[in-house]
C-alpha cells in the first residue's frame, strides 16, 4: 500500500505529457484518461474515491487503483463513474433523460421475457439498433459493459451483442458470443477478439449475464457474476454512436446477433465484483 500523504495535481493527459519537470512526491491525475502518475509509476483508476474511515487526515480521500492505494486531498480530486448508457430494450423512442436516440434497422421486436421478468429485444439476424448516446467512455478511460443475452442456437461464428468505436487496434469496444460456446470482447484493427473465455465455458442458448470491465490497463470478463478471465489491454476508443446486435462497422450475415438481449448498461468506470453480482441476479 502507498501510505504517504501527498497532494494531487489534476490536469489533462496532454498537459501531463507536456510537463518537463514533475514533482516526484506528488500524484498527477489526468481527468480525461483517469490515470494516476507518481514518479515513474502509472496507475489507472479502478473505483471512485473511498472516504477515509478515520485513519487519514481530514480532507483526504483514499484512492483505490489497479496497483494499490494512494492518498489525495479531497479538494483536488473529484471523480467517480456514471451510467452513461442504459437500454431497458422495451422501446425505440428517444430517451429524453440521457439524450440518446435509438433507431431500428430491420425488424427488431420488443417482448417480455418471463424468465428474466423484464423486457428484452429479439433480433432475427437481419436487424439491429443504432444508438446515439452522450458521454461514451473515450480514449483509455475506464469502462464497464453489463448485459443479459441468449442466443437462439450455439453460434458457429461470432455474433456481436454490442459495439462502439472505430476501426484500428483496440479502438473498438464491445462483446460477442463466439464459436465453441465461448464469449469474448470485440477487438478491432485485425484482432477480432481480445479477452476470451475458454471453449465450452458458456451455454449460449440460455440467459446469461455478461460483464466486461476495463480500468485502462486490465480488462476483465465475468459471466453470471463469476470472474472468468483477464487480459492486459488498453482501449483507445472514440465516442461514436454504438450498435446493439452487430459490429459498429455495419451489418453482415456473419456477425449479426440472433436471439434476445436485455438490460444493457454501459458505465464510464469499473464496477466492483459485488456490483456485477447484483446486476447478474434476475
Amino acid at each position: 500500500m502507498m501510505n504517504r500523504r501527498v497532494s494531487m495535481i489534476r490536469l489533462s493527459q496532454a498537459q501531463y505529457d507536456a510537463l518537463t519537470a514533475k514533482d516526484a512526491d506528488a500524484l498527477y491525475f489526468t481527468g480525461d484518461t483517469c490515470r494516476i502518475y507518481r514518479g515513474t509509476d502509472c496507475y489507472s483508476l479502478e473505483r471512485s474515491p473511498i472516504l477515509d474511515p478515520g485513519n487519514g487526515q481530514p480532507g483526504q480521500v483514499l484512492i483505490k487503483t489497479s496497483n494499490g492505494y494512494a492518498w489525495a486531498w479531497a479538494s483536488q480530486f473529484q471523480t467517480g463513474y456514471e451510467l452513461v448508457l442504459c437500454l431497458p430494450l422495451s422501446t425505440d423512442a428517444t430517451a429524453a433523460d440521457t439524450g440518446q436516440t435509438i433507431t431500428k434497422t430491420g425488424a427488431p421486436v420488443y417482448v417480455y421475457d418471463g424468465i428474466l421478468q423484464r423486457a428484452c429485444l429479439e433480433l432475427d439476424g437481419g436487424s439491429f439498433l443504432t444508438v446515439s448516446p452522450l458521454g461514451l467512455p473515450e480514449g483509455m478511460h475506464s469502462r464497464s459493459l453489463a448485459v443479459w443475452a441468449k442466443s437462439d442456437a450455439p453460434v458457429a461464428t461470432n455474433k456481436c451483442i454490442f459495439s462502439y468505436g472505430s476501426q484500428g487496434a483496440n479502438k473498438t469496444f464491445g462483446l460477442s458470443l463466439l464459436a465453441e460456446n465461448a464469449v469474448g470482447t470485440v477487438g478491432g484493427g485485425g484482432t477480432d477478439f481480445q479477452t476470451l473465455t475458454d471453449a465450452g465455458a458458456v451455454d449460449q442458448t440460455v440467459w446469461n449475464h455478461y460483464c466486461v470491465t476495463n480500468d485502462g490497463i486490465v480488462e476483465k470478463l465475468y459471466v453470471n457474476g463469476v470472474f472468468m478471465t483477464a487480459n492486459n489491454l488498453q482501449r483507445d476508443t472514440v465516442a461514436s454512436f454504438c450498435r446493439v446486435g452487430t459490429w459498429i462497422t455495419g451489418a453482415t450475415a456473419s456477425n449479426n446477433f440472433v436471439g434476445g438481449i436485455a438490460d444493457l448498461r454501459l458505465y464510464n468506470g469499473v464496477l466492483s465484483a459485488e456490483e456485477i453480482t447484483t446486476l447478474a441476479t434476475p
